[in-house]
């Protein structure tokens, strides 16, 4: 549970040192993996689209976190750069997406 809450915070921490597309993407990632509370080892766009469509998650927030994650693949293949408040702003809506689920995982859990 406090992984889950300090997802936010620590997503906050990565992208303040995040200079590159791949750093900005895996602290995305990382973010994901931590609300929906697996290992972030080796966890990929796939893994979190589905982790969220799982977490139930509106489509429109898993559209949107796959569409960031691909926009962070083409940045780190082509050049580029990723906005840390495009990061911010993805999170945000992941975190209100995953909040009522991860409360019910813990409420069915206790």
């Amino acid at each position: 549970a406090e992984r889950k809450a300090r997802a936010l915070a620590e997503l906050e921490l990565a992208l303040r040192s995040a200079d590159k597309p791949e750093a900005v993407e895996q602290a995305v990632l990382q973010f994901v993996a931590a609300r929906l509370g697996v290992s972030g080892a080796g966890f990929s766009r796939r893994d979190a689209v589905e982790g969220l469509s799982r977490a139930r998650a509106p489509q429109s927030v898993v559209e949107q976190s796959e569409a960031f994650l691909r926009e962070c693949e083409r940045a780190r293949y082509l050049g580029g750069s990723i906005a840390a408040d495009a990061a911010r702003t993805v999170a945000r809506a992941i975190d209100e997406a995953t909040h009522s689920t991860a409360l019910a995982r813990e409420r069915s859990a206790a």
